[in-house]
């Protein structure tokens, strides 16, 4: 009996893994494939923010995947394609300023993350999660206790400091 029991709760676990991964939402983050160290530290800043904001299924790419649905670019037209082909009119920032703006293409709605620097990108990443609600501190990333919608479309932020 015992066996049986704990074959049926690992079953149970592997279905229950399975159908929570499947509600969960794919995110996919892109990062140029000759981007900065805070570039791809931007990247990995934003997978653990949308992680924990979503219970989201967070992967970062070098290129958009042909079947992504939610996209997140990061950098600027000069170290990322996406960003250029996605990008629009890009505005002339300085080295501190900042570009949070949603895309659209046939297939993925998104959302531009970039600066006129690397560390300035990285700031962008911060503004995002700032957006869905995540407040810092020194201590500690503050997440809002309800998930927030996945929302991509909407923003056209442009600031310098």
């Amino acid at each position: 009996m015992h066996a049986m029991t704990t074959g049926f709760l690992k079953t149970f676990a592997v279905w229950a893994s399975l159908l929570f991964t499947e509600n969960a939402p794919q995110i996919d983050v892109v990062v140029g494939p000759n981007s900065s160290e805070l570039e791809r530290h931007a990247a990995r800043e934003l997978s653990d923010q949308f992680t924990k904001l979503f219970d989201a299924n967070v992967t970062v790419h070098t290129a958009i995947p042909a079947e992504a649905r939610h996209v997140i670019l990061v950098g600027n037209p000069a170290s990322n394609p996406a960003v250029r082909e996605h990008g629009g009119d890009w505005p002339k920032l300085s080295p501190q300023g900042i570009v949070v703006r949603s895309f659209q293409d046939k297939n993925a709605s998104g959302v531009i993350v970039g600066g006129g620097s690397p560390v300035a990108t990285l700031w962008a990443a911060y503004e995002l999660a700032y957006q869905f609600g995540i407040r810092y501190s020194l201590s500690v990333d503050i997440i809002p206790d309800e998930n927030p919608e996945l929302k991509m479309s909407g923003y056209d932020i442009v600031r310098e400091p």
